[in-house]
């Protein structure tokens, strides 16, 4: 390779001798390096002023990536043919794969290299109404598809309040093991949903007994993600909210919002590559060397930070643009072999590991980020679309790989800005007042005149209400006090009442609620002790007077002290030294 090369460059034609070749091309490209960049072609050049503006180093993958030309070989064992002036001056790192060039020859190649642009994103000026498919998927439906667009930000706060509603009253149970939702309590969050899933499953016209089915994406989606937001955590199987998660609910705070979103960034409990379903073995061999999802969610919540604010982005684009921006989207990092189509043996996915990516980013991206209103989708039905692993084995008999397979294109929300920390305030839409329900003087809660209770308004009401008719239902005092006992509160009541009266409640209801406040204020705490009875008032008074021990108990009574359960020790400590002994 060296003496193809001296002689391309015109170098030392007489020299032989290797270590000679050698230091006559050094000399050469010390002495002529502009020169010798003139023996490049562009994309070489492109490559080298990568790594001289960046450190000495340049990832193939980020490069090709960023400027979708394709990189030079870096490789050291390169055959002459295919070598090139470039491979004098690059060497392979063994760790990263990154091609590395000395810091000395990056300093000076900064002046005769100019830096090349920051990465960006392409964006679209108008979606078509439908996608055409030609005949490819026509099996599967009508082509041209219709394009469905589902515009997130606008009902996130309330699909959210609504969800929480349905936590706090015990109604969403999930499963021991995965902590994902049971079939039940999914098909009650669909009913929480505001606008209705995402339309997924396969034209009525076109199914038969055999159409499998795609099943709910958002509806799924919220059980998992205020687990992973920190709003609430599972229960003996069911969720309930925890402290953050009640803030939440009682304001739609975005500040409290974007710190949720922050924590989902860093949960590794629920991997979104589980809900490709298709794609198996994830959770036996391959699971040891997959690598985890908050890695994968930080790599493409950088480049999304990068988006435009309400621009659409096609999906293709966005997966270019997490390489682009510097970060490998690797979800498995050995040779993928350990996952599969339908059979291990013949349907391994070893030489699929973009195909895997990119069902990952379709995946976060149309479940975790739309559900959370941070970004808007575009799509299709996924069935007959396969726009990875098309080519695997086993696929003849599957409609699609993944229920995410026909999402087309994305767009940044201002929702999604702001917890990406690209702006640094927003302002969530006012609650929408509904006239859902009518409060009577007496307490009374009838339901008004053409509105209907989702079972997520049923539930909460329940909480502090009593049914007493199919539209009537009573404030109840038990029934509130039990709420706040089990960390809710009066003023969760008045803002419920409030949202969904669009009036005034009744000057009798809020004395009603006041008494009660005021009632709950009167105690201030409790504490676990122990009861002390003492041989007669005269030892109890005595005890309860001495400066080793009055600050340790109470007296309750004429001859009973009571001890905090945390003084416990202490106090027995200090009983010794009086001449007495409690007895265990």
């Amino acid at each position: 390779m060296l003496k193809s090369l001296a002689k391309r460059l015109r170098v030392a034609r007489s020299v032989t001798r290797k270590a000679d070749l050698i230091h006559a091309l050094e000399h050469y490209i010390d002495m002529n390096l502009a020169a010798f960049l003139g023996e490049l072609s562009d994309g070489e050049r492109l490559f080298l002023a990568e790594a001289a503006h960046h450190g000495g180093r340049v990832s193939p993958r980020v490069f090709a990536a960023k400027h979708q030309v394709r990189p030079p070989r870096t490789s050291r064992w390169v055959d002459s043919r295919a070598a090139s002036p470039i491979h004098l001056l690059l060497e392979e790192s063994e760790s990263s794969g990154e091609a590395v060039i000395p810091k000395e020859l990056a300093q000076r190649l900064r002046p005769l290299l100019p830096k090349p642009r920051a990465p960006a994103v392409t964006t679209v000026d108008e979606i078509p109404a439908k996608l055409d498919l030609g005949n490819e998927g026509s099996y599967y439906g009508d082509s041209p598809r219709p394009i469905h667009f589902f515009d997130a930000e606008k009902t996130v706060f309330a699909e959210l309040r609504r969800v929480l509603n349905l936590v706090q009253a015990g109604k969403v149970r999930v499963q021991d093991k995965s902590r994902r939702p049971t079939d039940s309590s999914t098909r009650l969050l669909t009913t929480a949903l505001v606008v209705p899933d995402f339309d997924l499953e396969l034209p009525e016209k076109d199914r038969d007994r055999y159409t499998e089915t795609v099943g709910p994406v958002r509806a799924h989606a919220w059980a998992v993600l205020v687990q992973q937001c920190g709003w609430a955590k599972p229960h003996g199987g069911l969720l309930s909210l925890t402290k953050v998660g009640k803030e939440l609910l009682g304001e739609m705070s975005p500040t409290t919002f974007r710190a949720g979103f922050q924590r989902l960034l860093g949960d590794d409990q629920f991997d979104e590559l589980n809900r490709v379903n298709h794609i198996r073995g994830q959770s036996g061999k391959a699971k040891r060397h997959m690598t985890h999802p908050s890695k994968r969610r930080v790599a493409i919540c950088d480049s999304m930070a990068r988006w435009p604010v309400g621009r659409w982005i096609p999906f293709d684009e966005a997966f270019r643009f997490v390489a682009a921006s510097g970060h490998y989207l690797d979800v498995i990092d050995a040779y993928a072999s350990y996952l599969y189509l339908v059979e291990l043996r013949y349907g391994h996915l070893g030489n699929a590991g973009d195909d895997i990516e990119r069902q990952y980013l379709r995946a976060f991206l149309m479940e975790s980020m739309t559900t959370l209103g941070v970004v808007d989708v575009a799509y299709v039905h996924p069935q007959g679309l396969w726009p990875e692993l098309s080519d695997s084995w086993g696929t003849d008999d599957m409609e699609f790989c993944g229920r995410y397979d026909g999402l087309q294109y994305a767009r940044l929300s201002s929702l999604g800005a702001y917890c990406l920390g690209v702006t640094d305030a927003y302002e969530a839409p006012a609650a929408e007042q509904r006239s859902l329900l009518k409060v009577l003087p007496n307490r009374e809660l009838a339901v008004s005149g053409g509105a209907e209770l989702t079972p997520a308004d049923r539930a909460t009401l329940e909480l502090f209400a009593k049914r007493k008719g199919d539209h009537l239902w009573s404030l109840d005092s038990q029934h509130i006090l039990n709420y706040v006992e089990s960390g809710g509160s009066v003023e969760d009541v008045t803002r419920f009442l409030t949202h969904n009266t669009g009036q005034e409640i009744p000057h009798t209801v809020a004395v009603f609620l006041n008494d009660l406040t005021g009632n709950l204020a009167a105690v201030r705490g409790t504490e676990r002790a122990i009861l002390v009875e003492m041989k007669d008032a005269e030892v109890a008074a005595r005890v309860a007077h001495d400066r080793q021990t009055k600050s340790l108990c109470r007296l309750a009574g004429d001859q009973y002290l009571v001890v905090p359960e945390k003084d416990e020790q202490a106090f027995r400590t200090a009983m010794k030294k009086l001449g007495y002994v409690l007895p265990r």
